[in-house]
This record gives C-alpha cells, structure tokens and sequence, in this order.
C-alpha cells in the first residue's frame, strides 16, 4: 500500500530507503518532508514526490 501520510509505514520509511513510485519509477529517499519525499532517480537527480505515490522497494504499486 502506498505511504499514506500519518500511517505507520509512512513513518517508518527513512532516507536510504528504497522505494518505487505509483509511475513505476525507482529510487532512494533522500528528504523527508511533511507532504513528500525528494527520491533520488539517478546519480545527483532528484524529485519530489507526494508520500501517497511512494511504495517500499518489492510491492506492487498496481495492486490494489
């Protein structure tokens, strides 16, 4: 399931981890912030992306 904001799974999701995004792209956490995460997607590049579209590294972005 995706990072809800304030769910257990959202607070435990830590820069360094890696996760991938509801559009299928990969990456690791670099920032949490309140709303998003900045995920690093290739070396020095960057996103920001909203909690609710991250998923831990291994689930299915698609399930439901």
């Amino acid at each position: 399931s995706a990072c809800l904001v304030g769910s257990e799974m959202c607070k435990e999701t830590a820069v360094g981890d890696a996760v991938i995004t509801a559009g299928g792209v990969h990456g690791e956490i670099r920032k949490v912030r309140e709303q998003t995460f900045e995920v690093e997607i290739a070396h020095d590049v960057c996103i920001e992306i909203a909690k609710s579209s991250v998923y831990p590294l291994g689930t299915d972005p698609n399930a439901r």
